[in-house]
């Protein structure tokens, strides 16, 4: 019995910010449109902390609605008494926020703005944007503001589809359990009707053989999966390279006999593009021994390369 897999629901972002940072919460706005294209997010909800106080006892409703939940942090916004106010006590809106995160009903992630000192803050050790291969980079630490948006907008992106790839696993878990367990009594069934017909025959047959394939050539399967793209202007691939939209974990090229970790869903095809032969998906966690790794051609001059490597999947090791 088959299942149909049904398109990702889009996400809900929330996002606080300062009044005196609108300039930079529109800016943000302008790198989000293409998420919304893409149908990755639905919309966000933009919440300006303003000079007013009726914010400090107030949770928006839309808050529980969403999905990821942006803070704008900069110098402005620890002076706004969003997270803790003049008393000392955390505000019910970004309480009600850490909660959710804690609760794994949304993701908080801090966006910094400025060169501060947020460590300390009641959101200092969550996952923050946005980072280069260093670490995290505020956005006034950029040369091209544009760049360090594209960096938040494809951190939010991969954060997006890790969620989403969560809440399918666990569904697909929900209903391999349940499809097994149905097996369980039909095969039972069987073996007993099965039983109760040879205690009535005296007639010797000879039992038909099933060909099964040995575990490890299940296990093993060897393909090309996309690994993920770079903004390479030359022909050749250079081991270590940070992965855009990386499909693997460390996120970076890898090089020749390395072992890596799936790190979303993803299809293991017989060979590279064009070919559309489906072998398995990989699922988050799968290890993987990488043979060779090979870039394909852009669509067009503003595409980023296609990183494929041709792969093994593990069995209890990843031993070759």
């Amino acid at each position: 019995m088959s299942v149909q897999s049904k398109s990702p629901k889009p996400l809900q972002l929330f996002c606080a910010y300062a009044h005196e940072d609108q300039t930079l919460q529109h800016k943000l706005k302008e790198s989000l449109e293409i998420l919304k294209k893409e149908e990755v997010i639905t919309d966000c909800y933009y919440r300006k902390i303003g000079p007013e106080k009726e914010w400090h006892y107030q949770v928006d409703d839309r808050l529980n609605t969403s999905d990821i939940i942006l803070l704008l942090v900069s110098e402005n916004f620890i002076a706004s008494g969003y997270c803790h106010n003049n008393e000392g006590n955390t505000n019910a809106e970004f309480k009600q926020a850490m909660e959710l995160h804690n609760a794994e009903k949304a993701t908080v992630i801090p966006i910094i703005l400025d060169s501060i000192h947020w460590i300390n803050t009641p959101f200092g050790k969550l996952q923050a944007l946005p980072k280069d291969t260093k670490g995290n980079k505020p956005v006034s630490d950029w040369k091209s503001r544009d760049k360090a948006f594209k960096n938040i907008a494809q951190g939010i992106r991969e954060e997006a589809k890790k969620m989403v790839n969560s809440t399918s696993s666990k569904a697909s878990k929900n209903t391999q359990t349940a499809t097994f367990s149905g097996l369980g009594i039909i095969v039972l069934v069987g073996a007993i009707w099965i039983y109760s017909n040879s205690q009535q025959s005296n007639i010797s047959e000879p039992r038909p053989t099933t060909n099964i394939l040995p575990k490890t050539e299940i296990l093993n399967s060897t393909g090309w999966i996309l690994i993920g793209k770079i903004n390479n202007t030359s022909s050749s691939l250079t081991t270590e390279e940070p992965l855009i939209e990386p499909f693997i974990d460390p996120p970076v090229i890898p090089s020749r006999k390395s072992v890596v970790t799936v790190k979303y869903e993803i299809d293991l095809r017989k060979e590279k593009p064009p070919s559309s032969e489906l072998l398995q998906k990989l699922q988050p966690g799968d290890q993987l021994v990488i043979f060779q790794v090979q870039q394909i051609a852009k669509s067009n001059q503003n595409s980023p390369f296609e990183v494929w490597a041709q792969v093994r999947k593990c069995n209890q090791n990843c031993q070759q």
